[in-house]
């Protein structure tokens, strides 16, 4: 039996488009294989795929959709080839089996019987030569599904690419539990091979399937640079990004991707400096921009800064040094240099507001959590700084400097500030509310904690939408108590 897996990057809305791709790689493995398996999402796209259909046009869309996979199949009529994709419907997820010239849905209990006779088996209680658990999705937060000691060869699927706010691992794989053939991660691959029934899995592409486990830092540095490249692609701005550069993990590891996705030259990377810029902050901003290889614009906001408490004394009356109001008019007074730059450029500005800081509500509206898109919101500063030091091990050089990695952070709002005199310790932030997303009960200084980030919704709501790279996000949880 050849077998051809396919993982595409389709796009929610066009199922017209997606299923002329899919009819276009079945044809192009015509000659070679007798099945092409598609994982879910293909037709409908990703995010339709995760989210179900739960619009009112849902039946419609379903009755649309069995007409375009009828279509397909027609056009698959004089080309020796099965095509089996599965499909969400508002029922649920069903097995679309495209074959001489008409569609057919797979019974769950019976699963798919291919060319040669071979039976895929749909349920895992249910008989069958192969397992295909078509419903999982491969996440950047877990370990590939990879089965242990399998009784028979398991089929386990994923799109590729990114979409809006989610990534697509890929890395869809067959394996006898020995060898396996896989495919990459976030990317539109295909791979034929040779299985037999009874027959241990071999040929030029079978790795040992040891070999597909990879480290979790690795895979989510890839969502991030996938995620951006994606993003700004379909954003239609041709200018690239526009990030504030501060010297700080968060802007720098931000700045690492986006290099990495788009290129350096695409890259605008901003110092806004004002009284409260140490040295430090400076050097260290100078050596990231330098090691990523992208021109670092050196400004300062002292002149506008000025203007701005001047005119604004009428109204806020003299501010004094470290008022929050001072801190929060120096922090629009960055977004609006960078917007301007980013207008100007035709750009997409970059947010690089970590998770505990949007979880603490630590950041200005309209400030530093503005943006066109927040990459890092779904990741808590450990792994902020574990992945600056994964863009480091993929560069092979020092990119990011070691000693902006593990500096104390601060804002620079006001002489001397620190993260930490207006924070509890960022690991504390991050155990505690993992443990309220997981449900568990809280001691006292932790539900203080998570009260704490729960008047903040507020402030997540008018925020620019982020990647997510954990199983639940500050956006999941702020819905679950209805925002």
């Amino acid at each position: 039996m050849r077998i051809t897996i396919h993982q595409p990057e389709s796009r929610t809305g066009v199922p017209e488009e997606n299923l002329r791709a899919l009819v276009d790689t079945a044809r192009g493995v015509a000659e070679e294989c007798d099945v092409v398996f598609a994982p879910l999402g293909s037709v409908e796209g990703g995010l339709l795929a995760l989210e179900g259909e739960v619009s009112f046009m849902s039946e419609a869309r379903a009755r649309y959709t069995e007409q375009l996979l009828g279509e397909a199949a027609r056009m698959l009529l004089r080309n020796p080839v099965m095509l089996v994709v599965p499909v969400r419907f508002p029922e649920g997820v069903r097995h679309a089996v495209l074959n001489e010239g008409r569609v057919t849905f797979a019974d769950p209990a019976e699963g798919i019987r291919l060319p040669d006779g071979t039976r895929v088996a749909l349920r895992e209680d249910a008989p069958g030569d192969i397992y295909w658990n078509s419903a999982l999705r491969h996440t950047v937060w877990e370990e590939l599904p990879l089965p242990a000691s399998p009784a028979r060869p398991v089929l386990s699927m994923s799109l590729g690419g990114a979409e809006r706010t989610e990534s697509f691992r890929g890395e869809s794989f067959f394996t006898d539990g020995v060898k396996a053939v896989a495919l990459p991660r976030f990317e539109r691959a295909r791979a034929t091979f040779e299985w037999n029934r009874g027959e241990a899995l071999e040929g030029p592409d079978a790795v040992s399937i040891g070999s597909l486990r990879a480290d979790r830092e690795a895979v989510l540095y890839e969502a991030l640079v996938k995620s951006v490249r994606s993003y700004v692609a379909r954003s239609f701005l041709r200018g690239g990004v526009v990030l504030g550069i501060s010297g700080g993990v968060d802007s720098a590891l931000c700045a690492a991707a986006a290099v990495d996705a788009l290129g350096a030259d695409r890259v605008c990377g901003v110092l806004l400096a004002s009284r409260y810029t140490s040295e430090e902050s400076r050097t260290l901003a100078r050596s990231l921009c330098n090691g990523l290889g992208i021109e670092l614009h050196e400004r300062s906001i002292e002149s506008l800064h000025e203007l701005a408490v001047k005119e604004f004394e009428p109204d806020v009356g003299l501010l004094p040094e470290g008022d929050i109001t001072d801190q929060n008019i120096q922090a629009r007074l960055r977004c609006l240099w960078l917007m301007s730059i980013a207008n100007h450029r035709n750009a997409l500005m970059l947010c690089s507001s970590n998770k505990a800081e949007a979880a603490m509500g630590y950041g200005t509206l309209y400030g530093d959590v503005a943006g066109g898109f927040a990459p890092i919101v779904d990741l808590w500063k450990a792994d902020v700084r574990r992945l600056c030091y994964e863009s480091n091990r993929r560069a092979g050089a020092e990119r990011i400097p070691e000693a902006l990695i593990e500096r104390e952070p601060t804002a620079e709002l006001r002489s001397g500030q620190k993260d930490s005199d207006s924070l509890p310790p960022y690991d504390t932030i991050e155990a505690v509310m993992e443990r309220v997303f997981a449900g568990e009960m809280l001691e006292r200084k932790e539900r203080e904690l998570a009260a704490r980030a729960a008047r903040f919704a507020f402030k997540r709501l008018q925020t620019p939408c982020g990647l997510r790279l954990s199983p639940v996000t500050l956006a999941d949880w702020d819905r679950a108590r209805g925002f």
